[in-house]
């Protein structure tokens, strides 16, 4: 009975589009409908057209959209040229016959067409790629999903289950936000800054439940490096997903509780450890890795970086850069090489700074993620739209400015 309640969608699948769909075409919803029943009529079996039989609901919900489309279009067309006084008795009626025809003979074949082909791509790709496949696809879920464009695949994963009884794409999507987890352990373990515990714990219970995008805008990616070892992990558990072909027969839901609904359960259950395990550790790895990569990069840059003129350096203005060059410093490698005397005579302190700027030095400490020296002073400040005139007025603005430190 639980089967049935979770697959019930299914059977009404395409009349729902179709409803929903002429809406947003600019159709009339219940147009849009009785054009998606006419394809999914169990009638048509029974109908031959020349020596091909037609086949209830083939292209399944693409060819729901292109009929749908068409017959939105078609709808506002016929509005505009039926009288008003005939045009709540000829325009459905036009519209069901011309579009339903059109659907029959042109447009349903069409989307079973293009349904086969995106079905059958993604089975050859899955299948012949495998754990290839899957950590590609696996990695680059967050990004598509910050993106949000992730609702595009909402018909594809239908398309699939309605045709194969399953859909191999989304145990392997769902692994992004798996990889994501680990990767937020990681910063929990790691930082020191109690705010962002706090953010990590109310978003993790959430995440657990395929929901990521509490953890995406509020930790992974305000961070940068979590965000990278996230899309790996979601990789990695990509990969399990597809070595072992793991399909779901039913879409909404994700993370944790999709192992209720696919073929596999416990492999299922293996990519998401593995998913876990792998954003974990990259995110701990890239820590210790990150300060080698910052100079094996510093070493590549630099070679470019002293070729450039000495006004693309940081507080270097048009009037400063002239006079330096009115000194013979031209590029960013002369104001290296310049001895910090020479430009302190020149520029006072800032040429202490701007020299050892151009010499990629910096005294400052190295902290760890989200650690932050304790404030010495709040402020805050305006300014006030008229000079304020009096004790009273004085007081009030104090008043408003103290209210919002």
């Amino acid at each position: 009975m639980l089967a049935i309640m979770g697959n019930a969608i299914f059977y009404g699948m395409n009349l729902f589009v179709g409803f929903n769909a002429a809406k947003e075409f600019g159709g009339s919803p219940i147009l849009g409908g009785i054009l998606a029943a006419v394809i999914t009529h169990p009638a048509l079996k029974d109908i031959m057209l020349g020596s091909e039989q037609l086949q209830p609901g083939r292209g399944g919900i693409i060819a729901v959209l292109l009929v749908t489309a068409f017959g939105a279009w078609l709808e506002l067309r016929l509005r505009k040229i039926i009288p008003t006084m005939l045009d709540l008795l000829l325009t459905p009626l036009l519209t069901i016959l011309i579009a339903g025809f059109a659907a029959l003979f042109i447009l349903q074949p069409i989307g079973g067409m293009i349904a086969t082909a995106i079905g059958d791509g993604v089975t050859i790709a899955i299948h012949e790629g495998g754990a290839m496949t899957g950590f590609i696809l696996g990695g680059l879920w967050l990004p598509i999903v910050m993106l949000g464009i992730h609702q595009a695949m909402t018909p594809i994963h239908v398309q699939l289950i309605q045709e194969y009884g399953v859909t191999l794409l989304l145990p392997i999507l769902a692994m992004a936000g798996c990889g994501q987890i680990g990767a937020c352990l990681a910063v929990y373990f790691k930082t020191k800054n109690q705010f962002l515990k706090k953010t990590i714990l109310s978003a993790l219970p959430v995440g657990i439940m395929g929901i990521g995008e509490p953890l995406i805008y509020g930790v992974t990616l305000p961070l940068g490096r979590p965000f990278i070892t996230a899309c790996i992990g979601g990789a990695f558990g990509g990969a399990v997903q597809a070595a072992f072909s793991i399909g779901s027969s039913a879409i909404g839901i994700s993370g944790l509780p999709l192992t209720t609904v696919t073929s596999q359960p416990l492999i299922y259950l293996l990519g998401i450890l593995t998913s876990y395990i792998a954003g974990f550790a990259l995110f701990c790895k890239l820590n210790y890795q990150l300060v080698y990569l910052i100079l094996r990069a510093h070493v590549y840059s630099s070679r470019r970086l002293v070729q450039l003129p000495v006004g693309e350096m940081l507080f270097v203005g048009p009037s400063l850069a002239a006079e330096l060059n009115r000194k013979g410093i031209m590029t960013i490698g002369d104001l290296a090489n310049t001895p910090p005397e020479r430009l302190h005579a020149l520029v006072g302190r800032m040429g202490d700074m701007l020299w050892a700027y151009a010499n990629g030095l910096d005294d400052a400490p190295v902290r760890k993620i989200g650690e932050e020296d304790p404030a010495k002073s709040i402020s805050h400040s305006i300014t006030f739209p008229r000079n304020l005139v009096g004790e009273d007025d004085v007081h009030t603005g104090l008043l408003m400015i103290a209210d919002s430190v």
